[in-house]
């Protein structure tokens, strides 16, 4: 890849090469928009999290199972076979995430859940930091700074409150889930193989193991099931490949600060859909993120970071 490519230059309509940031931040941009209904339909799915958690596991790992055999030339157990620690790590957080995240919002409130989930960007930048020596600019602490505030502002209209043992506890599991997600992605950046599609099986695989004793798929009803399906099979996979690819080009904190963008697309597909019109705290808080992560990527300060 030639490092004398001019970072401003490569972003303008129909430039015949992209830079690795470039590149990065489009793939992760892009994950991040696909993913951004999922909260909307698991309003819609309407069940417990345990059963849609289950069930939705096990459709992302064969979704991902028979994409990766269509579309690639090793198979699925080779590429398991010949990864990398990194790669297990990212296998294994991504897994332990998703049980985390499961547990954490059935013991504590939304705005926690948003609030904790927004400091996976800080996580993964100390972590990069300790791990890989990679050094976050100041610039980059203050916007990743600004998005957890624009995330309170979010969920401010939420109830908080750690009021009992279960709510402490919902928290603690909610910080761990930001940080596997964190670490999960840092190890993306060193893995072994550039494919991450192995190690989403193995982490949904995990998933469905651990909460499939809690869940109840015979109680669900055929739209909850057709719901269940739509991110199962096509959004989650699609999206999780992408946006896990991106630390492959961009630091793992700028993949979670733009991750934060599905917390402002969220109600937005809500408002289309059901009506539900954003509050206002909810538009200012979304324009403070919108607007720090614009700042951090645009072009011009490409060479800064």
């Amino acid at each position: 890849m030639r490092d004398d490519i001019n970072h401003a230059q490569v972003w303008r309509w129909g430039s015949p090469v992209l830079s690795r940031h470039a590149r990065g931040t489009i793939l992760t941009l892009a994950g991040v928009v696909i993913l951004s209904p999922d909260s909307l339909l698991v309003r819609l799915a309407n069940t417990d999290p345990w059963t849609q958690t289950s069930l939705r596991a096990i459709l992302v790992a064969a979704s991902l199972a028979i994409w990766h055999r269509a579309t690639s030339k090793s198979t699925l157990i080779a590429d398991i076979r010949r990864s990398g620690i990194w790669d297990h790590i990212f296998g294994l957080c991504f897994g332990l995430s998703g049980i985390c995240f499961v547990v954490g919002i059935g013991l504590t409130t939304v705005a926690n859940v948003l609030v904790i989930g927004s400091f996976a960007p800080a996580i993964a930048a100390l972590l990069g930091y300790w791990l890989l020596g990679r050094q976050p600019s100041r610039t980059a602490w203050l916007v990743i700074l600004a998005c957890i505030v624009g995330i309170a502002i979010i969920a401010a209209g939420e109830e908080f409150g750690v009021d009992d043992v279960s709510g402490l506890t919902g928290i603690l599991v909610t910080l761990v889930s930001a940080a596997m997600i964190a670490l999960g992605t840092v190890a993306r950046e060193h893995a072994k193989i550039d494919d991450p599609r192995a190690g989403m099986v193995i982490g949904s695989v995990v998933v469905a193991v651990a909460i499939a004793p809690f869940s109840h798929p015979s109680a669900l009803t055929l739209w909850q099931i057709v719901v269940i399906a739509i991110p199962g099979v096509v959004i989650v996979p699609v999206a999780c490949f992408l946006m896990f690819l991106g630390p492959r080009y961009i630091a793992a904190y700028e993949v979670g600060l733009i991750a934060l963008i599905e917390a402002v697309l969220g109600p937005v597909w809500v408002w289309l859909i059901l009506g539900e019109e954003p509050a206002r705290h909810t538009l200012i808080g979304g324009a403070v993120v919108l607007g720090a992560i614009a700042y951090y990527f645009t072009p011009r300060r490409a060479g800064s970071r």
